[in-house]
């Protein structure tokens, strides 16, 4: 069968959507012949975003618009999709994240929508101080791409639910398939999950924060729990922490900032990869949440997760299971709580690493994922 990939954004590229659209692409490819769409938006049209962010900035407008949500760019690169994709021998086609090409689908073949959320779930919770238009707009694009697709897979319940309740989407028509890791596979058989050592009491516990949104991913309140473990607990936390980190923010005895690593770059992957293997907890106090692909990444290598229960996240770390999911009310003091009581229960932390391997295996990766694609495309 051969399946034709639509995309806005570049899925060769290990950096773009974090690297989720790279993976998809590859799995895709081992299990179909893959035509790729790659359909860029208009130069004009980042342009745009940047200026009007600027005036919002500035108090000269008031509220944001957002490029994606305006209908004359959304007409464009579908017809450009359309004109690169009307001769061709597809079989069927998979939109990943890509609602502003397919809200005009006008092509015969069956087409799956991807995604990891909707436009209405996003506003007021990734998106603030959106204008009306743009909320509208937005909200009507979303709909005809759902209408548009004879199938929708999203990668948690809540995208589900939010799909169905906002835009009366029937049930029979969406799936979940949940997102693996976006690890090649020689990593996964260099980088064993990790043992617990301790070597005495006063042993190091190292703590693992990812993300390239500080605010939204929680780097704050990391750091504040890495304070109050250290101050509370008679063993030594130490934290690493990877993505846009603030200039502000500089390492010290317990603290290691080491910024953006580009997996794109083999020394920087290599580092990226080598700090996981040695991290006993990953502590992401996300704020806002589809599905963060380091709980992927996390599962396969059997590090247990401490973090917020919001958006898609409990699809991904199951309290008291594979990880620790705290109320978005929850102070850094009360994730410093949980976190030395867990480590602090050999047998309870062993747990979490061996059940987070199982569900690794069971539901967090790519060929539970791509199974449900042949099933979806075979029922269609």
């Amino acid at each position: 069968m051969r399946i034709g990939l639509i995309t806005t954004q570049d899925p060769y590229n290990k950096k773009n959507w974090s690297g989720t659209l790279h993976s998809i692409r590859r799995v895709l490819a081992d299990n179909f012949e893959v035509k790729v769409y790659y359909i860029r938006e208009p130069f004009y049209c980042r342009v745009f975003q940047h200026i009007n962010n600027w005036f919002v900035k500035a108090g000269i407008q008031p509220r944001k618009m957002y490029r994606y949500s305006i209908e004359t760019i959304s007409t464009r690169m579908n017809d450009k999709f359309t004109k690169l994709a009307m001769n061709d021998e597809v079989d069927a086609y998979i939109a990943v994240i890509s609602n502003v090409v397919i809200s005009n689908y006008r092509l015969k073949k069956p087409l799956i929508y991807v995604t990891d959320s909707v436009f209405s779930a996003m506003i007021d919770y990734y998106w603030y101080n959106l204008s009306d238009d743009t909320i509208v707009n937005g909200n009507k694009i979303e709909k005809q791409a759902l209408q548009n697709a004879d199938h929708v897979i999203l990668s948690s319940h809540w995208g589900i639910e939010s799909a169905i309740n906002s835009y009366n989407l029937p049930i029979s028509k969406v799936s979940l398939a949940k997102f693996g890791p976006n690890i090649d596979d020689e990593y996964l058989e260099k980088f064993k999950s990790n043992t617990w050592i301790q070597n005495n009491g006063d042993a190091s516990i190292n703590l693992l924060y990812i993300g390239v949104d500080w605010i939204r991913k929680g780097g704050q309140i990391a750091i504040e729990i890495l304070k109050e473990l250290n101050q509370r607990s008679s063993k030594t936390y130490k934290l690493d922490l990877i993505g846009d980190i603030p200039k502000t923010v500089v390492s010290d005895s317990n603290m290691t900032v080491h910024g953006f690593l580009n997996k794109n770059i083999e020394e920087d992957l290599e580092k990226f990869y080598e700090i996981m293997f040695k991290a006993d907890l990953l502590l992401l106090p996300t704020k806002a949440e589809c599905s963060a692909i380091v709980f992927s990444e996390a599962a396969a290598l059997s590090i247990p997760v401490v973090t917020y229960d919001t958006g898609g996240v409990s699809d991904y770390v199951e309290d008291e299971y594979n990880g620790i999911c705290l109320p978005l009310e929850a102070s850094s003091n009360a994730f410093a709580s949980a976190i030395d009581e867990l480590m602090n229960n050999k047998e309870k932390y062993l747990s979490f690493k061996n059940n987070a391997k199982n569900k690794y295996e069971m539901e967090l990766n790519w060929n539970v994922w791509v199974k449900k694609i042949k099933h979806t495309l075979e029922e269609l």
